[in-house]
């Protein structure tokens, strides 16, 4: 018989730890340290054992509230027998952040891993996270990660050619990812199963193509804390001892991965999304991802606004000011916070955070809009107003430029601002928009609407075009009968009613800018009001939402059925977009998706878009986007309700939720879809100037542009260290371009090649410094 010994069991011993979940943090804190303390004595006990753990935010914790215990850490991570994993701040939900959130995980966390222990962490760890968009392979390989260790979806959920595989994003780059067998935890007997599973897999690889003589095998008890045990390690012992089994050895995944790469240099190629579990926490609890997405949107705004006018005026917010209340963000996406699948004590604390986040990031947009209100020239406005505009590029938008005024449309620099004076009548708009209880219509687009809000009809003026496939904008009401997770639910169709009207349409804006709509709706015991508005010289439709919901056991979704044959899906994931079926399954996405087709030998479709929603289906040329579902809280099938028990609903009582329509001639590429989500996701920002100016600087500027129509500059921002500024920018369409940046105020301009769906950071240089943009990584190191 073969010697088994040359064959290797990696033992990671680890702690899975939720510090929130069916406990609040302050109970996920003690058992952060209870756990840390019991590595501590398993290794004190055992010289070969080794224990692995992720999470900076853990790691701070145990900082702030336990020096002994941080000492002992760093004392093993020296001896190399504590493993520093994961290279995050938490192991968040990894399909509800935006993409920058994940480069903000890694560059605060892997910062704090490198200065707290001098550890740099290339093996990406969440195993217990519910999928993972297809961006994050560029994403850790930009963060300098080079691993992906994940258990979800479980393999009854996904198939996967292997353990192990080459995965790969949109944009080309790739991490070698993994997916042990039998999950993260083992109790009791469980690890005797592990190892024999383990075995069984060494044999069946020794027997097949692919000879293999490393398998990894996660083990400790997890969720609540508690890590290995002293049998664990007498099992494992016992397991080495044996001649007939192979090697059982204390590993780091550092040391696995190497080694798996030498044994296996041919892995299968996985391009694609690894989904799908638990399709309802795309959904559940409405607030959270309310506060996620607008806590994110809201800190990159003032980040771009601050880094560029910080580069002419002394605004004394140095990176610390935003990276606290990124933190406080990151640590909320952990993925039972994120996922709405915690208990409901726990939020209080979670939206407590959030409304500091906001807070904190406002104060500081209102530190550096003052210079601008201070020296912006007014000419000789009566009532002058400063309007910003936060994307690096021009923007034509209706604005409000006070209470009592109509909208009136106004032209924007790139991420820069004009004065305007509010005591103007505001000249007529080409196109200006027409309306009536029923019908709203511009130069672009015609729309006829039922008294329910409901779009009967909707026709490209530019080709004459139909899109309507039947009543768009229908507020269908489902059953749902899934726990918080949605465990092993696929699609959610059982629909069982619908908002109808609760009186006539109301006409609450009358042009010429804009047109707008008011809906009373109601459905059993909920009700809803819903605005319609369309801007001149726009063909998308804007919709605002606020539901009083008190239904259980229910979901709500809007579907826009589009008259277009041949639909293809696209859903917009982190810092990227992918294809998607169109065969009515539930999955996750950003800030939109996308149907487009063939009518008659015409390319149209429509893209939605929305400020706070991520699941969302299509079913041949119908998209829909999930609004709201209402489980018991953090409830777990195959749990059984206590007909004698109260219980807690998520969501009762307001939802709100913006979304939009945008139909297009062509490609979504072609159309600059993602382009119009962020414009969507930013709106205009108005200020009253009440004080005099000194008119130091114009009336009218920019400070930053990113071209062209493709590119997206997500962040201008102070770097970490040193001078300049750091900016990321993105490929949004899927095709290979030569990119710039402009700084109008300071009159520079540089060019550089972006790669179809490439992710690229840059420091510029500092104010009236010579030289190029130095590429740096997501950490902000040069390249090279």
């Amino acid at each position: 018989m073969q010697d088994r010994k040359q064959f290797t069991l990696h033992m990671i011993g680890n702690a899975h730890l939720d510090p929130v979940w069916l406990w609040d943090w302050r109970e996920g804190w003690q058992e952060a340290l209870d756990t840390c303390w019991a590595a501590v004595d398993r290794l004190r006990e055992h010289p070969d054992f080794i224990f692995t753990r992720s999470s900076a935010a853990i790691y701070q914790w145990i900082e702030e509230s336990d020096p002994e215990l941080f000492a002992e850490i760093r004392k093993y991570v020296a001896e190399g027998r504590w493993e520093i994993v994961g290279g995050w701040w938490e192991q968040p939900d990894c399909n509800i952040p935006h993409g920058e959130s994940f480069v903000r995980h890694a560059l605060y966390a892997k910062r704090y891993f490198l200065e707290k222990f001098g550890v740099e962490v290339r093996v990406g760890y969440n195993p217990d996270s519910f999928g993972h968009n297809q961006g994050l392979p560029q994403i850790l390989r930009r963060s300098g990660m080079e691993y992906y260790l994940f258990c979800r979806p479980d393999p009854h959920e996904k198939y996967l050619p292997d353990l192990d595989f080459t995965w790969q994003s949109p944009d080309g780059s790739s991490v070698l990812a993994y997916r042990p067998p039998l999950h993260y935890a083992a109790w009791g007997n469980d690890l005797n199963t592990k190892l024999h599973v383990g075995t069984m897999l060494l044999n069946a690889y020794e027997r097949g193509g692919r000879p293999r003589h490393h398998v990894a095998l996660m083990y400790g008890v997890g969720n609540h804390g508690g890590g290995p045990t002293v049998e664990n390690l007498k099992t494992i012992d016992a397991a080495d001892a044996n001649p007939a089994l192979p090697a059982a050895k204390y590993s780091r995944l550092h040391d696995f991965f190497p080694a798996l790469a030498l044994d296996d240099p041919t892995p299968p190629l996985v391009a694609e999304e690894l989904q799908h579990h638990a399709r309802g926490c795309y959904t559940s609890l409405s607030l959270v991802k309310w506060y996620n997405r607008h806590c994110e949107m809201e800190l990159m705004s003032t980040e771009r606004l601050a880094a560029l006018v910080g580069r002419f005026e002394d605004l004394d917010l140095a990176p610390a000011v935003f990276e606290y209340p990124w933190r406080r963000v990151l640590f909320n996406q952990f993925h039972d916070i994120m996922g709405g699948c915690s208990v409901e004590r726990a939020y209080r604390d979670v939206f407590a955070w959030y409304e500091e986040v906001l807070t904190e990031t406002r104060q500081a947009l209102g530190a550096t809009l003052t210079p601008l209100c201070d020296h912006a020239a007014r000419g000789d406005a009566a009532e002058p107003v400063l309007v910003c505009n936060t994307l690096p590029w021009a923007r034509r938008a209706a604005v409000h430029v006070s209470e009592d005024q109509p909208a009136r449309m106004l032209e924007l620099p790139p991420l820069g601002w004009s004065v305007v004076d509010a005591a103007v009548e505001p000249a007529l708009p080409p196109g200006p928009v027409g309306v009536t209880p029923t019908s709203l219509e511009n130069d672009l687009v015609r729309v006829t609407v039922t008294s329910a809000g409901l779009v009967t009809s909707l026709v490209d003026k530019r080709t004459g075009a139909e899109l309507a496939g039947g009543a768009l904008n229908r507020l269908v009401v489902l059953d749902d009968q899934w726990d918080t997770w949605a465990h092993d639910a696929v699609s959610f169709r059982d629909e069982i009613g619908e908002f109808a009207a609760e009186g006539p349409a109301e006409v609450l804006e009358a042009g010429p800018a804009q047109g707008r709509l008011g809906f009373r709706l109601k459905y059993g015991d909920s009700t809803a009001l819903l605005n319609l508005s369309l801007t001149a010289g726009s063909p998308r439709l804007d919709f605002e939402l606020l539901v009083d919901w008190h239904e259980q056991h229910k979901m709500l979704k809007v579907a826009f059925p589009l008259a277009v044959e041949q639909p293809a899906a696209t859903f917009e994931q982190a810092y990227t977009a992918i294809s998607h079926a169109t065969d009515g399954a539930e999955g996750p996405a950003q800030t939109w998706i996308d149907v487009t087709g063939q009518q008659g030998d015409q390319t149209l479709g429509a893209a939605l878009l929305n400020d706070c929603k991520y699941g969302f289906d299509v079913l041949e040329a119908e998209m829909r986007m999930t609004i709201t579902r209402s489980p018991i809280y953090a409830w777990h099938i195959p749990a059984q309700k206590d007909p004698n028990k109260h219980y807690r609903y998520l969501d009762q009582g307001e939802v709100v939720v913006a979304y939009a329509l945008l139909p297009h001639v062509g490609s979504w590429a072609a159309a600059a879809v993602p382009r119009a989500a962020w414009e969507f996701n930013n709106p205009l920002i108005t200020v009253a100037l009440e004080e005099p100016s000194d008119g130091s600087l114009p009336n009218t500027a920019s400070l930053a542009e990113v071209g062209p129509e493709n590119v997206v500059g997500s962040v201008f921002k102070q770097p970490e260290e040193g001078e300049g500024t750091i900016v990321r920018v993105y490929e949004s369409c899927g095709r290979a371009t030569r990119a710039w940046i402009a700084l109008g105020h300071e009159g520079q301009r540089w060019e550089f090649d972006l790669a179809a769906h490439e992710i690229k950071t840059l420091r510029l240089p500092a104010p009236n410094a010579e030289g190029e943009p130095v590429e740096t990584d997501m950490l902000e190191r040069p390249l090279g």
